[in-house]
Order: structure tokens, then sequence, then C-alpha cells
């Protein structure tokens, strides 16, 4: 991780602790209620702007 970390802090205007941090603190793959409340936001929102062809169920119960 550290590696990558490395190769690409340059390339998002990162330092490589950020970079770091972000792999390994901020970067998860949980879909608790936080999650899905953002998920389910994000949906709104782009049914809101006429993104969607129609409203897709996700199914995240």
């Amino acid at each position: 991780i550290a590696q990558i970390a490395g190769q690409q802090a340059s390339r998002y205007d990162l330092t490589v602790e950020d970079c770091l941090t972000y792999f390994t603190v901020q970067l998860h793959f949980r879909m608790n209620a936080p999650e899905r409340a953002g998920l389910e936001l994000f949906r709104e929102h782009a049914d809101r702007l006429g993104l969607l062809s129609s409203v897709p169920c996700i199914g995240l119960a």
C-alpha cells in the first residue's frame, strides 16, 4: 500500500502521507447505515436531475 501511495500521491496532488491515510484509514468497503444513506441521497439527486431513466431498487437492506 505504501508503494501505491507513493506512486499515486502526486497524480492527485496529495502528499504521500495523505494518500497513505486515505488508503489505510478512510477507504473502506462497508455498507452500513451511513453509507446506505449517502447512496440513497445520491440516487435522489440523480433522479431529481433527470439522470435516471427509472428509479432503481438498490436492495441494500
